[in-house]
């Protein structure tokens, strides 16, 4: 029986068990839970997104990729594209990375149950999964488009910008900083971070202060 793959616990289905194996860390034991009721569920939708899942958090992204493309092209929910786009491009395939973006901004698209995955804050992880494989000019974009997202509204302070799910300025900065580094020289990152701080009010402006003052002390 598939019940005897998990310890026995009242009014869990065995999808729910499996979370709780995933929630504790153990994703190469999830895979192998999950492998076992896929034998019997080979439909199992949400069992094969915790595959891929556990695949992305142990570094196996090709395989987390190639689960994410079958179930969001079947679901075309928003996240499912998401997994589709961070696996898609840690594994360095960065054409179906952006199909998977496009997808995910894309009106047409359902709206998943992950409250966290705004536009602003997708655009936030695509560039940082764009950083760490160091592919500094197409992250670059786009920090360029988050940097037009916080021209286009009137609050920057932090409590309103978590109350939307857009990542803080500070935070948007210090995630930045390789890209930066890598794209333009000190003094175009100078004049980069001073246009930034024109467009945004004052909780804005002392959030690229104090970015500045901590990581270009030579800028101030």
């Amino acid at each position: 029986m598939l019940k005897s793959i998990f310890k026995k616990k009242p009014n869990k289905s065995n999808n729910e068990l499996l979370l709780d194996v995933f929630y504790s860390g153990k994703y190469k034991e999830t895979i192998k839970k999950a492998e076992i009721i896929l034998s019997k569920e080979p439909h199992n939708t949400d069992v094969k997104r915790i595959i891929g899942l556990a695949n992305y958090k142990i570094r196996r992204f090709e395989s987390a990729k190639l689960i994410f493309v079958e179930i969001a092209e079947k679901t075309n929910i928003k996240d499912d594209w998401f997994n589709l786009c961070t696996s898609a491009t840690r594994s360095k395939d960065l054409k179906l990375a952006d199909k998977a973006f496009y997808e995910f901004m894309n009106e047409s698209s359902i709206k998943g149950e992950n409250g966290m995955l705004t536009q602003a804050n997708v655009l936030y992880q695509y560039m940082i999964a764009l950083k760490d494989i160091k592919e500094y000019n197409k992250a670059h974009e786009q920090l360029i488009v988050l940097k037009k997202y916080y021209a286009g509204i009137k609050q920057h302070d932090d409590n309103f910008l978590g109350q939307y799910g857009v990542p803080f300025i500070f935070t948007t900065l210090v995630s930045g900083k390789e890209i930066l580094d890598n794209v333009y020289t000190k003094e175009q990152i100078n004049n980069w971070l001073n246009d930034f701080a024109k467009q945004v009010d004052d909780y804005g402006k002392d959030s690229i202060k104090e970015f500045k003052e901590k990581h270009y002390p030579e800028l101030v």
